[in-house]
């Protein structure tokens, strides 16, 4: 049972100040560590020591205490959420966001084995585009007036990095609507040129889905919809490109031409020819994301494999080409229309100096390899 806890912003200070004391007895703010040592990710399990991601790289704080209970609750009641609890009990799960000391975290908070663990992201400010070594090619893409532009990768490839550098880029140059349906919201944009509504799944709409319905009411230009993460929200977002917006979205696939793949796969039967019909007319362009080593490794740089559509690709996907098909369409689409191949950019970064080959071979598929006429191991 939870023990009877203190105020929740004293507890939270407390958690801050005073709950994470090193074996020397120096006292730490762990959130703060999250700022000072370019820690993408922090990861507390009740009974376990603090983990931290640094660089792409899992590390124990061997230098803490092990974390009990109170301790995790503690951090619980940094959420400004005061429903989190009951949805915990309910879910045995929760997602959500907060702000500490003008810092923002993204939270998952899960059980494992019965005990109670936290994945916590710190959110940087919202990105300029140039920051990001990203290709010219995709912040042009900013410039379509309706469409899909799908940005993919696994996670904590950077995904929500790219598309808030994007939602920038449009709110500083442009005169826009713009609304984001997010799970939970990330990045806090303030209205610049552009006028912004963020909407939450859960606290301000119910679903993905409703929420895009909801927003053909709204009068918007521009609609982010943070993940096409199921049949009902892949549907609502194609119709909602077909009627003339712009919508930016995200899927969990590795590479572009899988993208098509994943989404018609949500289909079945007949209806898959119709969604092919619709993929083809209506994305823009998609881009997948990798982050590798930088070259002196204290951070990362991101690999990407570009897809902007023309009227070939539009009829390879209306016919369900191979992966290999749509790789080798890429590989002549660079100085066209800035389509490129992973292979294509780590080439690139490679000769800017950006990374050194040898050091990213573990992160490419095998396609990138031979791609590039390389294998593990040497070069």
């Amino acid at each position: 049972m939870r023990s009877t806890q203190i105020d929740s912003r004293f507890a939270c200070f407390l958690f801050i100040n005073i709950h994470y004391i090193r074996k020397e007895a120096v006292g730490i703010d762990i959130l703060n560590l999250l700022k000072t040592e370019k820690t993408s990710d922090i990861h507390l399990t009740e009974g376990k020591l603090p983990r931290v991601r640094i660089n792409g790289q899992l590390h124990p704080k061997k230098d803490y205490n092990v974390l009990d209970q109170a301790a995790l609750y503690n951090v619980i009641d940094c959420l400004e959420d005061k429903t989190v609890t009951k949805k915990l009990e309910n879910d045995r799960s929760y997602d959500g966001s907060f702000t500490l000391e003008q810092k923002r975290f993204r939270i998952h908070i899960y059980y494992t084995m019965g005990r109670l663990s936290i994945s916590l992201r710190p959110i940087s400010e919202v990105p300029e585009f140039s920051s990001l070594n990203l290709p010219d090619t995709i912040k042009t893409l900013t410039d379509t007036k309706e469409g899909l532009i799908l940005v993919t990768g696994v996670t904590g490839s950077g995904k929500s990095s790219t598309l808030a550098s994007l939602i920038n880029h449009i709110n500083l140059t442009k005169r826009k609507k713009i609304i984001t349906i997010e799970d939970p919201i990330e990045y806090l944009h303030d209205d610049k040129l552009s006028f912004i509504d963020q909407r939450e799944v859960g606290t301000d709409v119910l679903s993905f889905s409703s929420a895009i319905r909801d927003a053909m009411r709204e009068d918007p230009d521009i609609v982010l919809v943070g993940e096409m993460r199921d049949l009902d929200t892949i549907t609502s977002a194609l119709k909602l490109a077909e009627t003339g917006h712009l919508v930016l979205s995200t899927t969990h696939t590795r590479n572009t031409a899988e993208t098509f793949n994943r989404l018609v796969s949500e289909f079945s039967g007949d209806s898959k020819d119709k969604i092919k019909e619709q993929l083809a007319s209506v994305v823009t362009a998609v881009i997948s994301q990798s982050l590798v080593p930088n070259t002196t490794e204290d951070g990362r740089i991101p690999l990407t494999e570009i897809m902007v559509m023309n009227d070939a690709l539009r009829n390879m996907v209306r016919k369900g080409e191979s992966i290999n098909r749509f790789r080798d369409k890429l590989k002549t689409m660079k100085t066209e229309n800035g389509s490129q191949t992973f292979a294509q950019s780590v080439s690139d970064h490679a000769k800017e100096k950006n990374i050194i080959l040898s050091k990213v071979l573990e992160y490419l598929d095998t396609s990138t390899l031979d791609e590039l006429g390389v294998r593990r191991g040497g070069n």
